[in-house]
């Protein structure tokens, strides 16, 4: 019962990490390495495929002994290196997984930001360019509209009438006259008026 305890045990716990070795690779290496990393990792398996059975046959030839004797000390030797190993990996593992899960996250946050930046960039290009149509049809309209046009004559109609009667009203008055007897002038609010409307109507 003993010995085949022991070889079920021996076959089944070195084939626990082996399983875990992917999973490793990916946590603590970026998305851009990881294939590379993976790629790595088949062609050491590979290596060691061929050279396993190169160093049996050289310790088998060298010192003289079967190969089932060559085998165990190859066994007992590459795993008391990986015991090693993973002595190193238990305290080297997490740290390393932290430190990727902090990059991830630096990076997700600064793609996040950008994204967000691009949609707040878009929204004011589209707003401002919204803004500046109302504006524009704004005024189309009120150029546009009877009634301003209208009042906009009306309004130029009155300033030229008051300026008739008044440049009239000048030319039959003396030279000299006192102030009382003078008819003021066009106001600045009445130039101001004629001005900006004749502006308005060019436009």
């Amino acid at each position: 019962f003993v010995p085949i305890s022991l070889s079920f045990l021996a076959g089944v716990i070195p084939n626990l990490p082996s399983v875990n070795v992917r999973p490793a690779l990916i946590n603590v290496n970026p998305p851009e390495m990881r294939g590379a990393a993976l790629t790595a990792a088949n062609l050491m398996v590979n290596l060691a495929r061929g050279i396993g059975p190169l160093l049996l046959t050289s310790m088998c030839h060298f010192f003289s002994v079967t190969r089932e004797t060559g085998m165990n000390c190859l066994l007992v030797i590459f795993w008391v290196i990986t015991a090693g190993q993973f002595i190193m990996l238990a305290h080297t593992l997490p740290v390393d997984q932290e430190s990727m899960d902090a990059e991830l996250k630096l990076y997700a946050d600064s793609m996040f930001e950008k994204k967000q930046q691009s949609k707040r960039d878009l929204f004011q290009k589209s707003h401002k360019r919204t803004h500046s149509g109302t504006s524009d049809r704004n005024l189309t309209n009120f150029l546009n509209d009877p009634s301003s046009t209208g009042a906009t004559n009306g309004s130029i109609r009155s300033v030229e009438s008051i300026a008739t009667s008044n440049s009239s009203s000048l030319s039959k008055k003396p030279c000299f006259v006192s102030p009382k007897e003078t008819t003021p002038l066009l106001s600045a609010s009445a130039v101001h008026l004629a001005s900006s409307t004749s502006v308005v109507n060019a436009e």
